[in-house]
């Protein structure tokens, strides 16, 4: 029997290519909005203190209404960490007080904050806010107060003091003194102003910031508010909120645009009873400020202390701004209404809004634009007074500390929520993780570990470094940071970037950041061999990328090289992040610690960042309990067959490290096949009275990371480790009762003792069974063994073969019949088909087809063809589709590698390990059941003489 390719061989050790569960695509398109999962960290009320206020000689210290800001840095160890600044006030909250921040700085993402060689937290007091700070492309910070110089009268020029850093904040020159201060001008006088939430730079480093305040040309409003137990009539100006542009990096400013203005919506208040006779409008004031994934402006706006915030959207970098509205998609109003609004883009393209009032909350915006807005769960606190130890003042911060991971920030009160003579200090900044994850990307390739420990290998020109700019390196590119800098460089006008996964992957999504802000072209290439490059899967033409864009395929695409072309025209290429994502369960983005998405009936079984295989995460099974397993299960499709593999990091198994094939079954246990580790490292399975042994003491090591797979039928199952035989395993339920296999489980080995601990990784379960056919056994002149042959023109033949003395001849030489032969297959939602096919003659085109069942019967689900040519086509039920031009196939009178992969959805085409495109389908996606057989033929009864040779093939999941 001939040998079977090496591309196949490729894939059957690594067990990649086959059926897997829960892989769905939309089509070769960028995914626009899905849906989101947020975790946060810990669970329920935050618990991580950044700073306890503390009195001193008998006065109050304050720890109030906090804000923060981040950037990426370059630690000792060479990682890129966010650098976290958090200020606070330590200032009564009035107006006539002066104000005083402190802050505290974090190097490693908010986990700690500096101390000092006591051991004592430092916090400074150097008048720095970070209410308006951003770290420059120039490498310099600029840091600009919240509240401007006071003015005794109303003006339309104020001075403004600023703070800058050239040494990523660990010192500060400060600019507060008469002639080195900076200045805010306005159209008209303005009674007061503050600037407010978010510097946004532009391309050519001018920079944008909020102002909000009024124009002491706009008109008063009278209103009633409660003081004490009486009503009294005032007279207000509604605030406005304004644009306001630097173009010398922060020293002076000049109004743009005002953002929202409208003095009548307290009338509209009033109408739909929104808010009572107490006048909470106050107009539009704390404004969040962000550049958005489309790369327009968003601006979150509150309007009161409990009433609803606003949005509005300007198109043309803030010259214009649509009018304000309701939050889109909120419905509750208790989601609505908030003070301070913070806005932030993931650089996994989420927008975040942070507030408060009721509660500290977050929404989330999965498209990145603020078009629609959902709730997750509450970060808590209330800030009811008198409630003292559930207490917020509602103002919040939010940085980002990783690709789905923000920090968000929040106070336990301000100086108005507890008594003057309240004797205790209840006031301190607070801080909590949140997880943002996209519910159809979790399984990312964790590039970030792999190259760090050597697993990957990437070539590339784009290696300009900086010593301003230490981010600015190769590993930039899959650091997790969508900063400007944090990225792979290249002086010119075109870089190509190529990374070696070691091994093939089935990759599901791919995600891409250009050059932050700018206008940039990329083709992004995926390969088997590295040689073999086909067209590209995906290509940008003047992009501008904000965060990262994702692409989900049709069908997942094999590839272990990935190559990325960028070209540009402002002197310098850039890629700013790329992702890569898989079919295996690799848990990297899966929140945590929780169970993960899909998996079910969760007990001490959660997504840990202890330990993880070339990788950040993984899943733990950990039993703690004296009257319960720890225990995890996962359900797919019904097959015959599975195949379950992972690796598995036993750091202690007092018990037994459990591994169970799931099925349905007419009666009794539904663990078809009961496997475990053993404490010696030996491989056991349970046949239903005891425990076979599998594999000797010491298959599986502890502490140290093994690959295990299961192939597993009805009736019996093989097992191998490392990718070494390591036995066979006969089931635990009666075969007779058996119907399909459908699950997995990982488990404790029982209540007692306690103490199995088990790192899971990498995990992949799918239907394993495939057919492989070399003719070799077959007679010469007639149809092989199994098939079925429409006619005499497709027989076994001796002329020509890949590597053996036979094959299979479809040889077209009659003007009133076609060549044509099939082969009957089970059915199943997932299919690869793959041949070596000697085109001798194709006068017509050679046609490979996958069959299926349909809701009437079965069908031809994919009609494909190779033309003369050379192109490759595929009839959609009315016309030829072109899926790869003429000399796709150049290789006529020798031997080409022909693969389709093929699902419910589309199927991928590979010639000669080259990608070249998707094909859809020749019936309506909406009537397929499944996918049967497959078949090949002749172009047509004219012209006569298509003569082609096919030779190992392999049809399977």
């Amino acid at each position: 029997m001939t040998q079977m390719s090496k591309f196949i061989k490729t894939w059957t050790k690594y067990g990649i290519g086959l059926m897997t569960i829960g892989v769905t695509g939309f089509g070769l398109a960028s995914v626009a909005s899905a849906q989101t999962e947020v975790m946060q960290y810990p669970a329920g009320d935050p618990t991580q203190i950044v700073w306890k206020a503390q009195d001193s000689g008998g006065v109050r210290e304050l720890s109030q209404f906090p804000f923060a800001y981040s950037f990426d840095t370059v630690n000792p160890q060479g990682d890129t960490v966010r650098k976290v600044f958090v200020s606070w006030s330590a200032s009564l909250d009035t107006s006539s007080t002066p104000p005083l921040y402190r802050y505290s700085v974090s190097d490693d993402g908010g986990v700690t904050y500096r101390k000092d060689s006591n051991g004592n937290q430092i916090v400074k007091e150097e008048g720095v806010t970070f209410t308006n700070s951003i770290k420059k492309r120039d490498g310099s910070i600029v840091s600009v107060d919240f509240v401007p110089v006071p003015s005794s009268t109303t003006s339309s020029d104020w001075d403004i003091n600023y703070h800058t850093s050239t040494d990523n904040g660990e010192t500060w020159t400060h600019h507060v003194t008469a002639g080195d201060i900076g200045k805010v001008t306005f159209p008209v006088n303005v009674d007061w102003f503050r600037l407010h939430r978010g510097i946004v730079e532009n391309s050519d480093g001018s920079l944008l910031a909020v102002a909000y305040g009024n124009f002491n040309t706009d008109p008063t409003d009278t209103i009633e508010q409660q003081q004490g137990s009486s009503i009294v009539t005032g007279s207000t100006r509604r605030d406005r909120a304004m644009l306001i542009k630097s173009v010398d990096g922060g020293v002076n400013w000049s109004y743009v645009s005002t953002i929202a203005y409208d003095r009548n919506l307290y009338n509209s208040y009033k109408q739909t009873g929104v808010i009572d006779r107490y006048d909470r409008y106050e107009g539009f004031n704390e404004t969040a400020l962000a550049r958005t994934k489309d790369g327009n402006l968003l601006a979150v706006l509150r309007t009161g202390g409990y009433i609803s915030l606003y949005q509005s959207r300007s198109t043309d970098n803030g010259i214009t701004w649509s009018a304000p509205q309701l939050l889109p998609s909120v419905t509750d109003f208790n989601d609505q209404q908030s003070v301070d609004p913070d806005l932030l883009l993931m650089p996994n393209g989420t927008l975040v809004l942070s507030y408060g009032r009721s509660y500290t909350k977050l929404l989330v915006s999965d498209d990145g634009n603020g078009n629609s807005w959902t709730a997750p769960p509450l970060i808590t606190y209330n800030e009811i007074p008198g409630s003292n130890t559930k207490e917020t003042s509602g103002y919040t911060a939010i940085v980002p500390v990783g690709p789905n991971r923000l920090q968000v920030y929040g106070d336990t009160g301000a100086n108005w929520s507890y008594p003057a003579s309240d004797p205790v200090n209840r006031f301190s900044i607070w801080s909590k993780y949140v997880d943002i994850a996209n519910t159809s990307r979790f399984n990312k390739i964790d590039l970030k570990t792999m190259h760090k420990l050597g697993q990957i290998a990437v070539s590339t020109d784009m290696n300009y470094t900086d010593s301003a700019h230490p981010e600015a390196r190769v590993s930039g590119a899959f650091d997790g940071s969508t900063d400007y800098w944090s990225s792979a460089f290249k002086s010119g006008t075109a870089g190509s970037f190529q990374i070696d996964l070691n091994r093939i992957y089935r990759i599901t999504d791919l995600g891409i950041s250009l050059k932050n802000g700018s206008s940039q072209s990329a083709s992004i290439y995926f390969s088997i061999d590295g040689t073999n490059w086909g067209q590209a899967v995906k290509s940008y033409s003047n992009a501008k990328h904000y965060a990262l864009d994702y692409t989900r395929f049709n069908v997942p695409i094999s590839a272990r090289y990935v190559k990325v072309v960028a070209t540009g025209t402002d002197g310098m290429v850039s890629l700013n992040e790329i992702e890569l994502y898989t079919d295996e369960d690799t848990f990297e983005n899966h929140p945590t610690p929780k169970a993960p998405t899909g998996y079910q009936n969760a007990k001490m079984a959660w997504v840990s960042e202890g330990d993880a295989f070339e990788s950040k995460r993984s899943l733990i099974i950990s039993d703690t309990s004296s009257t319960q397993i720890a225990e995890i299960f996962k359900y797919g499709v019904e097959t015959a067959t599975k195949s379950l593999s992972f690796r598995v990091n036993p750091k202690t198994i007092a018990s037994a490290f459990m591994f169970d094939i799931k099925g349905v079954v007419t009666s009794g246990t539904t663990s078809v096949f009961h496997l475990a580790v053993f404490p010696d490292g030996s491989i056991k399975s349970y046949n239903g009275s005891s425990w076979v042994s599998v594999s000797a003491a010491g298959t599986v090591p502890m502490n140290s990371w093994s690959l295990i797979r299961v192939d597993a039928t009805k009736t019996s199952a093989n097992l191998y480790v490392n990718n070494t035989a390591a036995g066979t395993a006969s089931p635990y339920a009666n075969p007779a009762n058996v119907e399909s296999l459908n699950g997995f489980s990982f488990s404790s080995g029982g209540t007692v003792p306690v103490g199995d601990s088990v790192y899971v990784d990498d995990v992949l379960f799918q239907e394993y069974a495939s057919a492989y056919y070399s003719f070799e056994s077959d007679t010469v002149g007639s149809a092989p063994q199994g098939f079925v042959a429409g006619s005499t023109m497709a027989t076994v033949s001796a002329a020509k073969a890949y590597a053996g003395t036979k094959s299979l001849r479809i040889f077209d030489n009659s003007a009133s019949a076609i060549a044509k032969i099939e082969k009957a297959a089970n059915a199943s939602d997932y299919k690869a088909l793959e041949f070596r096919a000697f085109l001798e003659a194709v006068p017509s085109a050679f046609i490979m087809n996958i069959m299926g069942e349909v809701t009437s019967g079965s069908d031809t689900i994919y009609h494909l063809a190779i033309f003369p040519d050379g192109s490759v086509k595929y009839y959609n039920g009315s016309s030829w589709i072109q899926i790869a031009g003429a000399g796709t196939v150049s290789n006529f009178h020798s031997w080409n590698l022909i693969r389709v992969e093929a699902n419910k959805t589309a199927a991928n085409v590979y010639i000669n390990n080259n990608w070249i495109g998707t094909a859809g389908m020749q019936v309506n996606p909406s009537s397929v059941q499944s996918l049967t057989g497959f078949q090949y033929a002749s172009g047509g009864t004219v012209p006569a003489g298509d003569d082609v040779y096919v030779d190992d093939v392999y049809y399977g999941p």
